[in-house]
Parts: C-alpha cells; structure tokens; sequence
C-alpha cells in the first residue's frame, strides 16, 4: 500500500475516534470498558503512524484529519439530538472538539474556503453543547490567539496582506467566545491522579515526537516551531482541567503525539535556514521594451534585499537590450542580462537558470509586475515558516499602470488525485508555474522535467502522481496587463 494512500486511512481513523468513544462507552458502561477499546484502538493509530513516510504527516494529512474529526462529532451531536446515541464521554468530545477548532481555526488561514467555514461553525456548535465547567475559557483564549496573531502579521511583521473577510470571521469568532465565556475557573488543584499522569504524558509526547524527527532527519529548531508546540501544548494540557478525565485516554494520547509529529515535520523540517534565503528572479523577456522598465522597478522597490535578477533577452527584434542598458546606467541592480538567438519561452528559463545562485527561484513575466514591496519578504516568510515546495500568490488584473482591474486569489490546492485532475482541466498546465516562489531543488528536478521539458503542470509529482506540497502564500503577488477591447 502507497505511504498516501496509508496517511488517508490513518486520517480516516483518526476522524473516527468521537466516534469510537462513544460506541463504546454506551456498549460497555464503565470506565474499564473505554479504557480497554481506547487503548487497543490507539495502538492501530500508533502503528499506522509510525508505518507511514514521515512526509506525509504534514499540514494536508492534519487538515484531513481533523476536517474528518469535526464531521464525526457533529455526527454525534445530531445521534444525541435523535436520542440515538447518549453523550458518554462529554470529556473526551471535549477535548477532541478543542482541537479540532484549534485545527480548523489555523487551515481557514491557510485554506480560506466554503469548506473550512462550514468546519469551524460545526465545530463552535458542538463546543457550545458541551457543557463544562471553565470550557468556555479556553475556547476564548484559542480565539483571541487567532485573532491577536492574524493581526501581528498583517500590521507588525508585515507577513501576511489584510483579508477583510477572515478578519471578519476571526472577530466574530472571538465576539462569539466572549459571549460564551462566564468567569467560573474550575479548581485547579490537581487531585485526579489520571489527569496527572495524562498532563506529563502529554508533555513527554511532544519532546518524542522532536526527538523521533531529530534522529529520523535533519530537523531545524526555529521560533515557528517553539510558539507552535508551545502553544499546542498549553492548550491540550488546559483541556485536561477542563475534562477532569477519571480514565487515561490512550488513543487521545496517539492523537496528541501524531499530531506533534505532524507539527514537527511541518515547521520544524524547513530545509532554508536564515543564510540560505536569497531569490532569484528569472525574467524571460520577448519584445519587452514597453514592460520591462517597471518589472524592474517593482523588483528594485521590494524591502526584501537579498535577491539576483537573471534577465534572459529571448530573441528580441524591439528595443528590450538597448532599455535595459539605459536603465541599469541610472540604477545599480543585482543582475546577469543573458540572451539567446532563438525565442522559446521554455528554453529561455532553462538558459537562465544556469546562472542562478538563489535557493528560491521565481519567474517573473517581462509584462508582469510586483504587486508591491513587501511580495519577496512575504514570499521568504511563508516558505521559511511552512515545510513546502513552493508557494503560489495571488494576481491582480492591471488595465493601466495604476488601475488595478479584477482580483484573483489562487484557489486553495490539495494534494489529492481529485483536485490533480480538477485544476489541470479547470486551469491548463501553466497554472501556478508563473505565480509560484519554488525551492530551488524542487525547480531543478520536478518542475524542469515536467514543465520546462515536457510541458506538464510545474506542480505535478510524476514519482508519487501528486500534486507537490504547494501553499497558499494568502497574499497578492503579482499584477498582469489585460488589454481593454477596442469599441
């Protein structure tokens, strides 16, 4: 059985656990009963886990998994509602619902479609009939560090451009949390021996899952790493006062440390460190006296600095070459000017990337620009932040030099055989090539061979027959000159 094909059915399992708890707490009333189901059904989760490539427990296995989870237990809900199926282990839902939203509040960052909003109403609806004592608190404390967060990086860092929409839904999500919340703290003296041992359990969970990465593959310790488990671990230790458990939970115990590994991989496996961040900027130019001034400036303006251009002058018969050289005589810009006799677009990029000496490689379009200054540091940033192989922006429309048309976001993309063969018919095999920042070596090999050689889509994994693990940078990157019909 393939390593994806594998990670499906562990995140299938793992949407099963709501309800496998509650199955087997009303069969088998008692304590022991759940015990012995939880213990034998998190030994399946933990060999599943641990039989599967560590690449494939990234973001796309988590945000499966957890999407899953969420539909379950809004399963239970309405079997609960029917009186199908009595809540037997509210504690455990609990704890399961927390991180789900906790989950499903990060993937509408990165992945802000119909999909994840329906997932996260689900998720408040089973969290707002869970009735714990202190619950409602740490539902608050997730949502004002969502919302804090998001707005760190969009007015402090500069990371991330203002959504309105998700901004939106951030503060209703938080205004929801506070109507919710009533300041009744639950004791915190810890008498219950068995959510002791959970708490130190789940803390040894994490320091395994760093140590098992460490020892399997290189792994980058950075602070995209720290504030993610140390905010993953705060939260799941709160959610064990608030479950106030009589029974350790063993399979809830596999889930955390799953999850952990996939947290690990994701930002703790990020091969460009803080020297190794430089852009090169392949600009393949035809006939581009008219365009080419302002791709440059848009480049030359960015506050991101560590950045060549290699400019290939492809076969042009204008005035491209002598443009160029007026305009670097008045500017100092890091750039090698190439040519080559015969136009092909193709051959023009694989020409110019012999000159490239960045670790990330980004075409850009003669008749393209920059959306603004910050497109390159937000670009470093989601690839420095986030295990990839590239990140893909979105384009706006530009009918003249400063008015802005219509706006394109890339549409959110998984790596799944279905949305393979979905966007290939829906966008052609250009999509993304030119609107994507790509690791150097997944340009070299994936990218080349499929795009630049054999005109395939640049995302496809021919080996694995996937997409490869491209994001949302979830900002505007580049603007794109339409031309206005003649009436």
């Amino acid at each position: 059985m393939e390593n994806y094909h594998k990670s499906n059915i562990l995140a299938i399992l793992v949407g099963f656990l709501p309800l496998i708890y509650e199955i087997s707490s009303n069969i088998w009333n008692g304590d022991n009963g759940f015990f012995i189901i939880s213990a034998a059904y998190g030994l399946i989760l933990l060999l599943f886990a641990l039989s599967i490539d560590l690449e494939d427990l990234d973001q796309w296995f988590a945000e499966k998994a957890l999407s899953y989870m969420s539909v379950f237990l809004a399963l239970i809900l309405i079997l609960n509602k029917l009186d199908i199926l009595p809540l037997a282990e509210i504690g455990a839902l609990y704890q399961l619902a927390i991180i789900a939203y906790m989950g499903i509040l990060y993937f509408l960052d990165r992945h802000f479609n119909t999909k994840n909003i329906v997932l996260l109403l689900l998720n408040l609806n089973v969290l707002a009939n869970l009735s714990l004592k202190g619950a409602t608190l740490l539902i608050l404390i997730i949502s004002v560090l969502a919302f804090v967060f998001y707005l760190i990086r969009v007015a402090i860092t500069f990371s991330e451009q203002l959504r309105p929409v998700l901004l939106c839904v951030y503060l209703i999500v938080l205004l929801i949390s506070l109507v919710w919340y009533v300041p009744e703290l639950p004791d915190f003296i810890l008498k219950n021996l068995s959510r002791n041992i959970a708490a130190v359990l789940l803390l040894l969970e994490v320091i395994g899952a760093i140590l098992y990465l460490k020892v399997r593959r290189r792994l980058s310790i950075n602070s995209h790493l720290l504030v993610g488990i140390i905010i993953f671990g705060l939260v799941n230790e709160i959610s064990l006062i608030v479950a106030e458990s009589n029974v350790i939970n063993t399979s809830y115990l596999v889930l955390i440390f799953i999850l952990a590994l996939c947290i690990v991989n994701v930002f703790g496996n990020i091969e460009l460190d803080r020297k190794q961040r430089k852009i090169s900027v392949l600009i393949p130019a035809h006939n581009s006296a008219n365009t080419i001034v302002e791709a440059l400036e848009s480049i030359k303006n960015q506050t991101y600095r560590k950045w060549e251009i290699i400019l290939i002058n492809d076969a042009s018969t204008d005035e491209t070459e002598e443009i160029v050289k007026r305009y670097l005589e008045n500017n100092k810009l890091t750039l090698e000017y190439v040519r080559q006799k015969e136009h092909n677009y193709f051959k023009a990029i694989r020409h110019g990337l012999k000159y490239a000496n960045g670790e990330i490689i980004f075409v850009l379009d003669a008749d393209k620009i920059l959306f603004n200054q910050n497109v390159f540091y937000r670009a470093v940033s989601t690839l420095f932040g986030e295990k990839c192989d590239g990140m893909f922006v979105g384009i706006r429309a530009m009918y003249q030099r400063l008015k802005d048309g219509k706006f394109h976001l890339i549409r959110p993309y998984y790596r799944n055989e279905a949305s393979l063969v979905k966007t290939a018919l829906g966008f052609g095999t250009n999509i993304y090539a030119n609107y994507a920042f790509w690791r150097r070596e997944v340009f070299e090999t994936s990218v080349y061979e499929n795009y630049l050689i054999n005109g395939m889509p640049a995302w496809y994994n021919a080996k694995r027959n996937l997409g490869l693990r491209v994001v949302n940078g979830n900002f505007v990157g580049l603007r794109y000159r339409i031309l206005r019909k003649k009436t």
